[in-house]
């Protein structure tokens, strides 16, 4: 096994080297075949161009060479094997020079006929195509070839699959029709049920149509009663307007004496209170200053209680402090009366009791 896979690698190696001299020697092929085809440029103006990149012997020799090949369509006399050698020396010597290959392919390949821009473009796809086929390994051959096969046993499934779904669908066609024929049959129904309906609506209409004239007939005549009642209410309503009017002119002018003699009395009473309100500004003035008076006055009491306030408080501590001893000792005293009075209590008591015990012990002793 290890063997085999050593025997693929170094087969793998060399067939990446021998890929890589045949796509060099196309690229080369490429870049030569281009720079001969601009040859033609080159000469133009007595060898402009030749001059940047060879000497005066060397110029000459390309451009006789170049007349020799240009004379062979017309002369027989030229040796045919000495040309080729000059031709073949020729181009050694204007590919020798790598500077004049790079100035062809950015100055002069835009300049080139259109047939040689084909046959350069050609080239590089010639180029390409055989760069992909190259790098295709047996083995990678061999699963495409699989994998083509697979897909071409895929596709004859997918074609059985397809006459089945298209029969299935002309199945399906044939049940739509049928079922668009019953849906056809059902829709004629609905028209003539619809012509029907709509032969009645018109029927109907055409009865309301002479009703609502008759409506409009005996309602043309009632408004026309209506209309006569009407204008003998406005007469009336007008005679009325009349008789309240006068009543009304009549009425505006008793207003207008009363309002009068109210604004004779509104006038009166106006005097009053601006006599009034003169004497009561001056009352409010006097009482304002004997306000002020007396503000000064509490002003200067309560500066007074301030400074005597904590005088005060001290006076006041201090009696506290007294009627607190003076309640203190009249408390004790109490106390020490009653605790004396207890004294004596427990202590009469103490003597009854023991001259009872006394008396009671004389007592059996005269008994025996």
């Amino acid at each position: 096994m290890a063997s085999s896979n050593d025997e693929n690698n170094s087969y793998d190696f060399e067939a990446s080297i021998q890929i890589s001299r045949i796509l060099k020697i196309l690229s080369d092929t490429i870049k030569n075949t281009e720079i001969i085809m601009c040859l033609p440029l080159i000469l133009t103006n007595e060898g402009a161009i030749l001059k940047r990149f060879f000497p005066e012997d060397q110029i000459n020799f390309i451009q006789e060479t170049c007349k020799k090949v240009s004379t062979t369509h017309t002369s027989s006399d030229v040796d045919d094997s000495a040309l080729i050698c000059e031709i073949c020396l020729m181009v050694d010597l204007v590919l020798s020079v790598p500077e004049l290959g790079d100035f062809c392919r950015t100055k002069l390949t835009d300049s080139l006929s259109p047939g040689g821009v084909t046959l350069l473009r050609n080239l590089e796809e010639l180029r390409v195509c055989v760069s992909e086929r190259l790098r295709i390994t047996p083995k990678m051959e061999a699963q495409q070839d699989a994998e083509l096969r697979q897909l071409y046993q895929q596709n004859i499934r997918n074609r059985e699959e397809v006459e089945r779904l298209t029969e299935k669908l002309n199945k399906l066609v044939t049940e739509t029709e049928q079922e668009i024929e019953g849906k056809k049959q059902l829709i004629k129904s609905q028209i003539e049920k619809i012509t029907k309906i709509r032969k009645q609506c018109r029927d109907s209409v055409k009865k309301k149509m002479d009703d609502a004239e008759r409506q409009i007939s005996w309602d043309v005549k009632n408004s026309e009663y209506r209309l006569e009642e009407l204008q003998t209410g406005a007469k009336n309503a007008q005679y009325r307007r009349e008789v309240q009017l006068k009543e009304h002119i009549h009425s505006e002018r008793d207003l207008r004496a009363k309002r009068y003699k109210v604004e004779s009395q509104l006038v009166a009473v106006l005097q009053k209170y601006d006599t009034d309100i003169g004497e009561r500004h001056a009352q409010l003035e006097e009482m304002t200053a004997s306000y002020e008076e007396e503000k000064e006055q509490m002003a200067l009491l309560q500066q007074q209680f301030d400074e005597q306030e904590t005088e005060y408080v001290s006076l006041m501590l201090e009696k506290e402090h007294y009627e607190r001893q003076q309640w203190e000792a009249k408390l004790y005293d109490i106390r020490c009366r009653i605790a004396a009075r207890k004294i004596q209590r427990y202590f009469r008591a103490y003597l009854a009791a023991t001259r009872a015990k006394g008396k009671k012990g004389k007592k059996g002793k005269k008994k025996k």
